[in-house]
């Protein structure tokens, strides 16, 4: 699979899950937290990592960037096969279509939804 294709996947489960690009990372917010999502590419295999990030918005008097330094706690999304394989990355080699949507919508309900405040 190509880079350019994996990233349109991943985009399409995010923004369906009401993430919005900002300062070009996905973003998704309520009252009180913030969080954001970055592609990391692996210098050692045709792989990617998703990286989550949160940010408490009363820590902070005022966000200007969403930068990883000021992040107060992080997590990583993993490929889950549908037979059930896990992995921290998702190896464009190996993945299907198929697969990277399940592993982005288990991670955004598992890892992120919990801790936003939903209406």
């Amino acid at each position: 699979m190509e880079s350019k294709e994996f990233k349109k996947i991943v985009s399409e489960v995010l923004l369906q899950n009401g993430f919005t690009i900002k300062h070009r990372k996905y973003c998704l917010e309520d009252d009180s937290l913030i969080v954001f999502i970055n592609f990391q590419k692996s210098n050692f295999s045709n792989s990617y990592y998703i990286n989550y990030y949160f940010m408490i918005k009363s820590l902070h008097s005022k966000i200007q960037k969403l930068v990883i330094k000021d992040k107060d706690f992080e997590g990583r999304i993993h490929h889950y096969t549908l037979s059930g394989k896990t992995s921290g990355d998702f190896n464009l080699d190996e993945v299907y279509h198929e697969d990277i949507k399940y592993s982005i919508q288990k991670g955004i309900d598992k890892k992120l939804n919990q801790h936003l405040m939903k209406e």
